[in-house]
Formats: C-alpha cells, sequence, structure tokens
C-alpha cells in the first residue's frame, strides 16, 4: 500500500511539473489549457473506472465469504453435512474469488482502453489468435489448469488436507487450478504445478488413523500385554476429552511381526482428520506408564559376539599327538 502511494505520489509530481513548464511561455499556455481540460476528463473516467472496477470485485468477495458461510452454518446444506464438504467449499470460494478478479480486471482494462480511445474490437480479434498461438506454447500451463479442475471436481484434496504429493508431505496451505501450495511440518513453503501431480496421499481425507505398532520382548506374557494395551486404549476413548476425537472403539489387531529383537503388536485407533498425532502422542505416554506399572520391558538392539580361540585347538592336537 506504501509503494502504491509513493507511485501515485511521484505521477502527480511529473504531472504538475509539464504543467507549470507549459505555463511559463505564452506560446504554449494553450496547450496547458488543451492538456487539462482534456487530460482532467479521461483521467477522471479512468478514475472512475478503477474505483468501480475495484469496488465490484470487493463486493465479489463479500458476497462469495456470505454465501460460504451460509453454507458453512447450514442454512443451505443438510443438517448431516460432514466436515469434508464445507472445507470443499472453502476450496471452491479461493478459486472463485481468482476467477472474479480475473474477469473484472479484465473488463475493466478494456473499458479503459477505450477511454483512452483505442478500438477495442481488432484488439479482441488479436487477443483470440494470440491466445490460440500461446495456447500451444503453454502446454503446461493448461495442463496444471485441467489436473487442477480434475482436483477439485473429484475432491482429492482440499485447503487444510495433509497430502503427500512428488514425495512432499505438508498442510494444503492454498491451491488454485495451477499450483498447489504446502506448508511443511518444518515450515517450509512447496509449491507444486498441478501438471506435475502423479499421485497424491490424502493423510486426512473423513478421518484419520493411528497405526501403532508396539515392540514387546520376547519373554513377554503376549496375552498379558494385549490385556494392558486394550485397557489403557479403552480407558482414553472413553474419557470426555478424547472422546469426540476418537471415532471408534480402539482395535488391537494382535502380534503383527517377529523381529530381531522384539515382537510387534499392532493397534488401530481411528480419528477426526489431523488428530491422529495428537492421540497417538497421548496413548504412547499413557502407554509407557502402564508398561512400567505391570513390569512389561520395551525391547532394545541387542548383539551377541562369539570368540573362537585358535591357540586352544593347537593346543588339543599336541596333546593328542604326543599321546
Amino acid at each position: 500500500m506504501r509503494q502504491r502511494l509513493l507511485q501515485l505520489a511521484l505521477i502527480g509530481i511529473w504531472f504538475n511539473g509539464v504543467s507549470l513548464c507549459l505555463s511559463l511561455f505564452p506560446q504554449t499556455r494553450w496547450i496547458q489549457s488543451l492538456f487539462l481540460t482534456g487530460l482532467s476528463v479521461t483521467l477522471l473516467k479512468l478514475i472512475l473506472t478503477g474505483a468501480l472496477t475495484y469496488l465490484i470485485i470487493r463486493i465479489s468477495f463479500v458476497a462469495i465469504d456470505n454465501f460460504v458461510a451460509a453454507l458453512s452454518r447450514g442454512h443451505f446444506l443438510p443438517a448431516n453435512a460432514s466436515v469434508r464438504t464445507i472445507q470443499r467449499l472453502e476450496t471452491f470460494s479461493g478459486v472463485m474469488k481468482g476467477a472474479s478478479t480475473f474477469a473484472c480486471v479484465s473488463g475493466g482494462g478494456l473499458i479503459a482502453l477505450s477511454i483512452l480511445g483505442i478500438n477495442i474490437v481488432p484488439l479482441l480479434a488479436g487477443a483470440s489468435i494470440l491466445g490460440v498461438a500461446i495456447s500451444f506454447g503453454s502446454q503446461n500451463l493448461v495442463k496444471d489448469m485441467i489436473n487442477g479442475l480434475f482436483v477439485l471436481l473429484e475432491d482429492q484434496y482440499g485447503v487444510g488436507d495433509v497430502i503427500t504429493a512428488n514425495n512432499e508431505t505438508g498442510f494444503v496451505e492454498k491451491m488454485n487450478l495451477r499450483v498447489t501450495q504446502l506448508r511443511s511440518f518444518d515450515g517450509d513453503l512447496i509449491t507444486i504445478p498441478n501438471g506435475n501431480i502423479a499421485m497424491v496421499k490424502n493423510h486426512t481425507s473423513n478421518w484419520s488413523r493411528v497405526n501403532l505398532g508396539i515392540d514387546v520382548a520376547y519373554h513377554t506374557d503376549l496375552d498379558r500385554a494385549i490385556a494392558v494395551i486394550e485397557k489403557v486404549a479403552s480407558q482414553m476413548s472413553l474419557e470426555s476429552k478424547w472422546q469426540e476425537l476418537i471415532l471408534e472403539p480402539p482395535k488391537v489387531l494382535g502380534v503383527d511381526a517377529f523381529g530381531n529383537n522384539s515382537i510387534t503388536i499392532r493397534i488401530w485407533i481411528q480419528t477426526q482428520p489431523l488428530k491422529q498425532w495428537e492421540v497417538g502422542r497421548e496413548f504412547r505416554r499413557r502407554l509407557k506408564y502402564a508398561f512400567d506399572r505391570e513390569g512389561i520391558s520395551i525391547p532394545f538392539p541387542q548383539r551377541s559376539i562369539w570368540f573362537e580361540n585358535p591357540l586352544q585347538g593347537a593346543s588339543t592336537d599336541r596333546n593328542d599327538s604326543s599321546s
């Protein structure tokens, strides 16, 4: 905003300087009068066009925001509308705002050109030919926009989801028809063209899951360990704080794998979207305390080393030969 004000001030200084120079000489004062008369009308029309364009853009933004807010409050959607539906509407809101801005700025630019006396009919014809030429030269851009359109229509992901695309994982912070911007867990902003996304892994679509493998030592009583895990998970899911986040009773699947130093017991906890990490951290904390109380040890890497003494074998051979 400050930079724009400085640019307008600079234009005003140049305008006043030219007008002052023209007024210094009698031979050029008529030019100043003609210049000010014509410019004042044209400039006023351009200012009004710009202000009207900006006003229409702001009105369209307010209308889109109010419409999405009304949908989010359930005025037009059924009472059982999911959070995913509301999230998808917010994603469409950003795309609609971008399209509205482009249409208003294009219309305002054409009106401004006509005010300046430029015939826009040949310009529109040339723009259509130029658009065809650009479409052939910008196939990647067209590919990005088509892929982005299918992402929105098929609801592959939306703003607020956590996805993995092109081996990059993060929150979808912003998306439009051309690019998707992810905010990684380290805070990095990652921009990926939609046309380059071949496969997407959505970690938060409709619901999420804590998929936890718990390692116990080989000497552990497995039935007792499974009972402790079930008890901790069930107690946690019944508490009021966590009951809203955990959608279904936790499922202990049983013994999942035999490792080099441990046996893995797997548990599934279905949660609301984006809540699997919060629930998983709390469950691990509680399980550690429960294992300590029950005397169930969590294994650590171990290695057995065997030593062979060749001197002992040689000594044995000498004793056999002497006898």
